[in-house]
C-alpha cells in the first residue's frame, strides 16, 4: 500500500491521482495538489521505494503500475511525472478501467 497525501474533498468531478518522478515524493506536488483540490479530491502518492511508501526488491514499471492501480478506488484522472509518468502509462495499459484521463509530464513514451 502506497503512502498517500490526500487534498480536498470528494466532489462531482473525478478524483486526481498524482505520481511523482524518480527520487521525488508526494510532497513535491503539495502546492500544486492543494491548488487542484479546490474542485476535486487530489491524492499524491509516494511511489514504492520512495519516501514513506514500502520498499521492495523489485522496482519494475509493471510493479509501479500495479501499485497505482491498488491506490485508485474508483476511476480517476491520473497525472504522472517522469518515472511516475511511465508508471501511469503502465497503469493505463494494464488497468484501463481505472483511468479516465491521463497526463504524462516530462517523459517520452
Amino acid at each position: 500500500m502506497l503512502n498517500a497525501v490526500l487534498h480536498g474533498e470528494t466532489t462531482e468531478r473525478p478524483p486526481l491521482l498524482i505520481a511523482h518522478g524518480l527520487f521525488g515524493s508526494a510532497r513535491n506536488w503539495g502546492v500544486i495538489a492543494k491548488r487542484l483540490s479546490d474542485d476535486r479530491q487530489v491524492t499524491a502518492v509516494d511511489m514504492r521505494n520512495h519516501a514513506a511508501s514500502p520498499w521492495a526488491a523489485s522496482h519494475s514499471y509493471h510493479d509501479l503500475g500495479a501499485d497505482l492501480a491498488a491506490a485508485i478506488p474508483t476511476q480517476s484522472d491520473v497525472l504522472g511525472h517522469s518515472m511516475g509518468g511511465k508508471a501511469a502509462m503502465m497503469l493505463a495499459l494494464t488497468t484501463p478501467e481505472k483511468v479516465r484521463k491521463l497526463v504524462v509530464a516530462d517523459i517520452a513514451p
